[in-house]
């Protein structure tokens, strides 16, 4: 797409006097000169302005057309803080079609149209952050303050997302120092020892942009309704082991070395300390669990460059890591005599994807890539048990044509092949996975 800009420049010239002092009457506006090629013009008005305009060289603006119609939601920053809460998680909650729930660990567990969490993709900033070894992500780990938009795709509607998206996405792309320069600062304080506070600065500085931001999140526990009625495990009031404390931050700095040529680094740091509620009947085996603590850090290289006209080359390199604790006890007591196992789990996922996007022609998107991800895992059951170790491999191609035929028609194909490969000890088993969407 080309723009012209035009720059307005205004001077007063007051003509009313001339007129006045008996020099006859004020000059008649003088019309629009201008060549059509040239798009010049100068306009002289009595007793108002004058102005001038002049032609720039062309700018080439590049944007990206969205991929998708009826099966994505796009959420941005705006609506993010309408729907309030303290995550992405809270505000998920309310959206059609998506179920976001609180499981037997205390994370979210986030469902597309029924589908499992496992099944779900999340991206963050082109990076997928579901863990290797349960293949899911607790979004309750990201701060609403730092999303600029999300986008969730409901069903596996395309190729391009490779594995573990038969469920759905949820595309999560984080705030920049372009987004909001400046200082925030906000705080929320609520019943239950309710802490919600979050602290972010950003700017641009030439080609250089950058944003830190830091949250803290804390709760003594969840209240029960007023109607509930007390069981041998729950008698009312604040909920059994619900409270929690969360903490975190991040840095992203982004560098342009052209208009078509984006280069942006994220390192992210979250710490939690959790509570694991029981079951609220005697019948139904509860268990009193907590983690004394989980932590998850990372960081991303990425590069979007425009190429070849229309098309554009985005490149990610990531790695995350994962360690988290799980204690599990035999009575409420909660105390050093009464733990049953003491788990322990370590997480690293490493990987690379690239993709080529752009009009082909005036009706087709072509969309083709590759990616590799690595999870290996170190698994203990139990602080006097050998640790377990397990990995996952897959790397994956894909090609899809998104054709529109007409404005209200719009058709999607693609092939992705995928290679899978798993170990845990000993050399595992590998599969070769076609898969064609339509």
């Amino acid at each position: 797409m080309k723009l012209t800009t035009l720059i307005l420049i205004g001077a007063a010239l007051d003509l009313s006097a001339a007129g006045a002092a008996g020099a006859g009457p004020a000059p008649a506006a003088v019309d629009t000169l201008a060549a059509a090629d040239t798009l010049a013009s100068i306009r002289a008005v009595p007793a108002d302005s004058f102005s001038v305009i002049y032609r720039l060289e062309e700018i080439i603006v590049y944007g990206k057309r969205p991929r998708e119609l009826s099966m994505v939601t796009e959420l941005r920053a705006g609506e993010v803080a309408a729907r309030g809460g303290g995550d992405i998680a809270h505000t998920l909650r309310l959206e059609p079609a998506l179920s976001v729930t609180s499981g037997a660990k205390a994370e979210t567990e986030t469902r597309i149209r029924g589908m499992p969490s496992h099944s779900v993709l999340v991206l963050v900033d082109g990076r997928p952050v579901n863990t290797g070894y349960y293949g899911k992500t607790d979004l309750s780990m990201i701060p609403s303050t730092d999303i600029a938009a999300v986008q969730v795709v409901k069903g596996p509607a395309s190729s391009a997302y490779g594995p573990n998206g038969m469920g759905g996405v949820v595309n999560v792309i984080t705030r920049s120092g372009l987004d909001a320069p400046g200082t925030e600062f906000g705080a929320r304080f609520g019943s239950d020892g309710l802490r919600l506070l979050n602290l972010a600065t950003g700017d641009r500085r030439g080609a250089l942009n950058w944003r830190l931001s830091g949250y803290e999140q804390y709760r003594d526990g969840f209240a029960l309704s007023d109607d509930f009625e007390p069981t041998s495990i729950e008698d009312g009031g604040v909920r059994t082991n619900s409270g929690y404390h969360k903490a975190g931050g991040s840095l992203k700095m982004g560098y342009e070395r052209s208009v078509a040529d984006r280069y942006t680094v994220t390192l992210g740091y979250n710490w939690s300390r959790r509570e694991i509620p029981p079951t609220v009947y005697s019948w139904d085996s509860p268990m009193w669990r907590r983690f004394p603590e989980w932590i998850r850090y990372g960081a991303s290289i990425n590069n979007e460059r425009f190429i070849v006209g229309r098309f554009e080359l985005t490149t990610v390199l990531y790695a995350d890591a994962q360690e988290d604790r799980l204690i599990d006890y035999l009575d409420p007591s909660m105390s050093g005599d009464a733990i049953e196992f003491d788990s322990k789990l370590e997480n690293l996922t490493t990987g690379a994807s690239m993709s080529l996007e752009g009009a082909w022609g005036e009706r087709h998107d072509l969309h083709a890539g590759l990616a590799y991800k690595r999870d290996a895992m170190d698994k203990k059951p139990d602080l006097d048990e050998p640790w377990v170790s397990h990995s996952i491999q897959i790397g994956s191609i894909f090609i899809e044509d998104r054709y529109t035929p007409f404005a209200a028609a719009t058709v999607t194909a693609g092939v992705q092949g995928s290679i899978y490969a798993a170990e845990q000890d000993a050399p595992g088993r590998s599969d070769v996975c076609p898969t064609l969407a339509l």
